[in-house]
């Protein structure tokens, strides 16, 4: 292995070791940093091209995020803006090196990538049984658990880039252990209590079920008729379902066992009671409705205080409200106009990953994790044309090496 390829998988393996508060740089940070410098000065040594050209469209919209930043910092004398920059400017180096290394290394440092995420479930799910995790105390008593993290939601989200970065290397190359690792994560998750990585965790289960049934039905091997017995059979287990979890009229979190199945009821009953609106309370989102310009011009990301009247939330939990609110539509389009183009190489069976990434993401801000951009790249860096190019040569010399020992076994065939 390289210094690079080491450093990369220090960043993996370091990355749920949380030693100080969130938003502080860690080992791990370091690590891919170190990692990002290398392969920068690399190139610039030996004068190759930094190929930023595929995301360009990315790196602009980095530059607006730094510029509208900047900007609101020195307007409103607050250097918070300026960290949340830094934020941006760590996942865009972030991407880059994702790119780098996997058209540099190909499939070997992707196994790797591959063999990291199952390392990672498997520590996480030992720390559980170890019973030396940590918990995070609600106000009123209730526990959730967080392992070696320092927040629940970020456990359960890594462990859910965790799956997924497994998944996607079993949809490109072939992984049949995924659905073993699937089983070890539950667990941890459903210690986690959080209900947005459970919502991506059944959409992903969901979408998995639609392409097999579907892919079943285009290659005839069920009927329509056994299609509707199938439709009625989910239609009843969903009815069941709700019915089981449905919370009373007078339900009170603070009165209830507090488990994963009880704080889907908690969502479910301010839904009842508050409607869409005090779904929207929750995520903080009622700033988009009293601050509407900010959708066209940007609020910078920063300065939470400002929007008071939206509720004690400090940030707008949601990924691409977030950076639309925060960023205003020019940058937004960019960001999305880039996404379009990379998400365009997923196969079907991949976009039953990224699919569920993406709605989760409207519940949670996942942009500042670089796992998350990696994954939503995974399926155009492992269409980049190094490396497919690798994987022309392989599959070659393997057809050769194949023909070569059916040429010889013929020879001794005739001999004999």
């Amino acid at each position: 292995m390289t210094a690079c390829t080491i450093l990369f998988f220090l960043f993996m393996l370091l990355k749920p070791c949380y030693l100080q508060a969130s938003g502080h740089i860690g080992l791990a940070d370091i690590c891919l940093m170190a990692c990002f410098a290398l392969l920068g000065g690399q190139k610039l040594l030996h004068r190759q091209p930094l190929r930023f050209s595929k995301d360009r469209l990315l790196y602009g919209f980095l530059g607006m995020v730094v510029l509208l930043n900047l900007v609101c910092s020195v307007k409103l004398r607050d250097p918070e803006y300026l960290k949340y920059s830094l934020f941006w400017i760590y996942n865009g180096c972030a991407i880059w090196t994702w790119r780098t290394m996997t058209c540099r290394y190909g499939q070997a440092f992707l196994a790797g990538v591959n063999t990291a995420a199952k390392a990672n479930i498997v520590v996480q799910l030992a720390v559980l049984a170890s019973g030396r995790g940590r918990i995070y105390r609600e106000y009123w008593g209730a526990v959730r658990y967080m392992g070696t993290f320092d927040d629940p939601n970020q456990m359960a989200f890594f462990l859910f880039m965790m799956l997924l970065l497994i998944y996607l290397y079993r949809c490109r190359y072939g992984d049949r252990s995924f659905w073993i690792f699937f089983v070890l994560a539950v667990p941890v998750l459903a210690a986690s209590k959080s209900t947005g990585i459970w919502l991506g965790v059944i959409l992903f289960l969901v979408f998995c079920l639609a392409r097999q049934i579907g892919s079943l039905k285009k290659s005839g091997r069920i009927s329509r008729k056994q299609l509707g017995i199938i439709g009625a059979g989910l239609a009843l287990t969903l009815a069941i379902g709700l019915y089981w979890i449905w919370p009373p009229a007078d339900f009170d979190i603070h009165a209830v066992d507090y488990n994963l199945l009880t704080r889907i009821q908690e969502k479910i009953w301010k839904i009842m009671n508050g409607g869409l609106y005090g779904l929207v309370m929750d995520r903080g989102e009622e700033r988009l409705f009293l601050y509407p310009r900010y959708l066209l011009i940007g609020a910078g990301e920063g300065g939470f205080a400002r929007f008071e009247a939206a509720g004690p939330a400090n940030e707008l939990h949601s990924t691409w409200l977030s950076v639309w609110f925060c960023y205003g539509i020019v940058p937004m389009a960019a960001l999305c106009v880039w996404l379009y183009r990379i998400l365009k190489a997923d196969t079907d069976r991949m976009w039953c990953a990224i699919g569920a990434l993406l709605a989760e993401s409207f519940f949670l801000i996942n942009y500042r994790q670089p796992m998350f951009w990696m994954i939503l790249l995974y399926g155009d860096v492992t269409e980049s044309e190094p490396l497919r190019q690798t994987e022309v040569r392989v599959g070659t010399a393997l057809r050769a090496a194949a023909l070569r020992g059916k040429r010889a076994l013929s020879i001794l065939t005739d001999a004999k």
